[in-house]
């Protein structure tokens, strides 16, 4: 295994993902957003392990393509976080019928630009909108579930900022990816717990 610890943090927080996601289909089946979100982190982070355990950078177009649909997978779930946003600010007419084209978009472009920048972006994007929804939803309701959420949000955006500075547990045995899903691992059950006690 190249990178034994980020490749098994991938794969906890893939299987936390996706039991978010069965989770939260059977509580609120209606909020679309955040069961795309967590199907769609579930595949990027089993497809970033299988690529940072197994393939690596050096494993030609195998490799190449396990990290085009890790980045595609990730930009799904930016697109579930931005959905889950709009739901929350009461806006459900034609989401999902943009979803299509965006996937297509951001597929096409980090086939040709496959730095991790992109995913970065539609992150922060998504972030953003899924975060005016949490607070205009803080203003109507319990605080509880809002602020788990945002939380959530604010913990992971943190998990990034050490991530892109390099920060790491420990250099040789849990580099700063490995470090970065820790943050992530907390987020995700914030999220899903805070996502759960919002009223729709």
């Amino acid at each position: 295994m190249l990178e034994p610890a980020t490749t098994l943090t991938d794969f906890l927080m893939a299987a936390i993902s996706l039991v978010c996601a069965v989770r939260q289909r059977r509580a609120q089946p209606s909020f679309q957003g955040p069961i795309l979100f967590f199907l769609a982190f579930a595949m990027a982070a089993a497809l970033g392990g299988l690529w940072h355990g197994f393939l690596g950078a050096s494993s030609g177009l195998a490799g190449r393509v396990v990290w085009w649909l890790s980045m595609c997978f990730g930009g799904l779930s930016s697109a579930g976080l931005a959905l889950a946003g709009l739901e929350l600010l009461g806006v459900r007419r034609g989401l999902r019928a943009g979803l299509p084209v965006f996937a297509v978009a951001f597929g096409a472009y980090v086939w040709m630009q496959p730095a991790f920048v992109a995913a970065i972006v539609a992150s922060a994007c998504g972030t953003l909108i899924c975060l005016a929804g949490l607070l205009y939803r803080l203003r109507q309701q319990p605080a509880t579930g809002p602020l788990l959420g945002i939380a959530a949000l604010a913990l992971s955006a943190a998990g990034a900022f050490v991530q892109q500075r390099g920060i790491a547990l420990d250099p040789n045995y849990f580099d700063h990816n490995a470090t970065y899903h820790l943050f992530l691992l907390v987020s995700l059950g914030m999220f899903h717990a805070g996502l759960r006690r919002i009223s729709l």
